[in-house]
């Protein structure tokens, strides 16, 4: 009976282990996201000057509900583009193509315009969803490395996109 207590108490503890591990696996991946005071780009820089690529692909998503990491689970990426002779934006949610306009500030301002876009239905309509509420909490915007990441005013959401 002993010997049966003991293994139990061993398996809790390496189930404790684990869970404790992978659950910082999991937040690991915020790390990488800038805050508002560590920048790459020089505080002088303009949006356009910073973007070293106009297409950048969705790689995770940060809200207060859940950090969503975008794979090859869908079955076309999820990206934007930016052109900034007119201030457009234009990309691929998820289910349905999207444009519009955005407008950059200075000290990182950034807000994305009205967002308009087709209107098919799929299997991915809830993180298209999420996306476009993200689009338009945007607040801030920053490069680190090789991510371009647009952060909400109250921080909690983040989209972070990487060169494509």
């Amino acid at each position: 009976m002993r010997k049966i207590i003991v293994l139990i108490i061993v398996i809790a503890a390496a189930a404790g282990v684990y869970w404790y591990t992978s659950k910082d696996d999991k937040n690991s991946l915020t790390e990488t996201i800038p805050s508002t005071d560590d920048r790459s780009v020089p505080a002088d820089s303009t949006f356009e000057a910073g973007l070293p690529t106009k297409r950048w692909q969705l790689s995770v998503l940060n809200s207060k509900s859940g950090q969503t990491v975008i794979g090859g689970q869908y079955p076309q990426a999820i990206y934007i583009e930016f052109n900034p002779a007119d201030n457009s934006y234009k990309g691929y949610a998820g289910c349905n193509t999207f444009s519009g306009k955005y407008e950059a500030s200075g000290d990182y301002g950034f807000s994305f315009g009205p967002i308009a876009s087709t209107k098919m239905a799929c299997d991915y309509i809830d993180l298209e969803g999420a996306v476009f509420e993200a689009m338009r909490k945007a607040a801030t915007w920053g490069i680190k490395g090789e991510q371009l990441v647009f952060t909400s005013e109250d921080g909690y959401t983040d989209l972070v996109y990487s060169r494509q």
